[in-house]
């Protein structure tokens, strides 16, 4: 069976999309493990799946690399409405599989890709709760979709230190399904530098959702309504308005073909 996808970027992270109705549910996880593999496949961070709901709705499941479904990507969220757009669709709602509404902002297109920000309300998000994490005092945000845990610090872990602390953390005990961990030092006003270590993925160069907790928890610990996220694969920014959260950044088309699985579960 041959298999349509585009693969596309959103700040260094990378997804692989299809329609929705390309490869049925019970198939999928087994699917996107071998369609990501490093020597047999397509590298990427996950796999989008799309589907217009109506004449503006755009329904998408997101999945990691280890082929679990995610509850939210913003990142990816950010891709597959531009993935629909370029198709000259009309994209007012994104939903991922948790049901929370994300509202399309604008979407400036270019080239090989364009510029989108997505928007919720941020109103009744609780706020971020301390946690013992063994390496200093961590903060836990909830309400944004995915698990994540902040780690704040003078200076971010490289090599085998972040290695070893982003996987014992995305276990700690207070996550039962896992956690999204990011390292973040605060530089000049309203800029913060964070390194990540995404739940089902590892080391990943960026993080849509997490910019967004680690912008909640900047913004709990000394106001401010704008922040820039700046991670290995680039900048996301979150502004908190009056009653929402917008959350932008640019998206970039890498390539388009086709796949073929055959029965010995290889990905041509």
């Amino acid at each position: 069976m041959n298999l349509s996808f585009e693969k596309w970027e959103a700040a260094g992270n990378t997804f692989l999309v299809l329609r929705a109705e390309s490869l049925s549910e019970k198939d999928r996880a087994d699917w996107v493990v071998q369609a990501t593999d490093q020597r047999l496949g397509i590298p990427a961070d996950g796999v989008l799946f799309g589907r217009r709901i109506g004449a503006s709705v755009l329904r998408v499941r997101i999945y990691n690399k280890d082929g679990k479904e995610a509850e939210i990507s913003l990142n990816g969220l950010r891709v597959a409405a531009a993935f629909s757009m370029s198709r000259g669709q009309t994209i007012k709602e994104v939903h991922p599989v948790d049901g929370m509404r994300w509202d399309l902002e604008s979407f400036h297109k270019t080239l090989d890709g364009g510029d989108v920000s997505i928007s919720r309300s941020w109103r009744g998000l609780p706020s971020p709760q301390q946690v013992n994490t063994g390496i200093g005092v961590g903060w836990r945000v909830r309400g944004v979709g995915n698990p994540h845990l902040v780690i704040p610090g003078e200076h971010l872990p490289m090599g085998a230190y972040f290695r070893q602390w982003g996987s014992r953390l995305a276990l700690h005990s207070a996550f039962p399904s896992g956690t999204n961990v990011h390292f973040v030092v605060r530089e000049k006003e309203g800029e913060i530098q964070m390194r990540t270590w995404e739940r089902g993925v590892g080391p990943t160069p960026s993080c849509g959702s997490g910019a967004l907790a680690v912008a909640t928890w900047a913004r709990a610990q000394e106001g401010g309504q704008t922040w820039r996220c700046r991670s290995p694969g680039g900048c996301l920014t979150v502004v908190f308005g009056e009653d929402r959260a917008i959350c932008s950044g640019p998206v970039r088309r890498l390539l388009s073909g086709e796949m073929r699985t055959e029965k010995e579960g290889r990905v041509d």
